[in-house]
């Protein structure tokens, strides 16, 4: 078998929420799924670079190569890649800030794009054989403080997350502590200080995190997510995380 050419195969699909906002999406369904047999689900977030609504752009970083080999438990679920509008983010905080704490005032809502991101998913997990248990998140840079923040924020539908040179709200670390995290920064970021994951990672295991690793690159740059992505045993770890176990 051979790996998908990922913009000629994925899947393209537009929504459409009860404003006429738009999230172009990317995906993956698995040849010959089967209805009763539950499969795993990824949704990806992408960086600030890719937003817009040509629904390619969001393929630019690491999504080539999640799907590089064909025996990769990738090819074993679905795969959610949507595309951010342009001018929003997935969340609200401040991008290039580092780490937070929010008050009650300063909440970090999910912006326009990641509600129907989260539409979207949910559309997916009632339409295909999904495993609740076997739902995960990844995200680069700005899709990095997403994926914080939906690990943060929605404990009841992710097992587990791979968040990649982004940050977070320290508020919500005894939530992400009962979570699996792989976090991976390198420590000379210049466009998301390193102190962003540094800080989110040593507030988690300062709330009892038990599965939080973290990995940090000393030469790698903004751009440290292929070496991340490609890390041995990365995606085999991910999706053996379940919600239930």
């Amino acid at each position: 078998m051979q790996p998908i050419d990922v913009e000629r195969d994925l899947l393209a699909g537009v929504y459409t929420d009860e404003k006429g906002g738009k999230l172009p999406y990317r995906y993956f369904v698995p040849l010959g799924m089967e209805k009763d047999r539950k499969v795993p689900l990824l949704l990806f977030l992408h960086g600030a670079g890719e937003r817009g609504d040509d629904n390619r752009a969001q393929l630019k970083h690491v999504v080539r190569s999640l799907f590089a080999d064909p025996a990769s438990p990738v090819y074993s679920g679905l795969v959610l890649i949507p595309q951010c509008a342009e001018g929003d983010t997935w969340v609200n905080n401040g991008l290039l800030k580092g780490a937070y704490r929010s008050g009650p005032e300063s909440e970090p809502l999910k912006k326009p794009s990641l509600n129907r991101a989260m539409a979207v998913l949910g559309d997916f997990m009632s339409r295909y054989p999904v495993d609740p248990a076997r739902v995960y998140v990844m995200g680069i840079s700005m899709g990095g403080h997403g994926t914080w923040h939906l690990l943060g924020h929605n404990p009841e539908l992710f097992a587990a997350g791979v968040p990649i040179c982004g940050s977070g709200d320290m508020t919500v670390a005894p939530v992400v502590a009962k979570k699996p995290v792989h976090a991976f920064h390198s420590s000379d970021d210049p466009a998301v200080p390193v102190s962003g994951s540094r800080d989110m990672v040593q507030a988690v295991l300062d709330a009892g995190g038990k599965t939080m690793r973290y990995t940090e690159y000393n030469y790698a740059g903004h751009g440290c997510w292929e070496i991340a992505v490609n890390s041995w045993g990365l995606l085999d770890w991910l999706y053996a995380q379940r919600l239930d176990g």
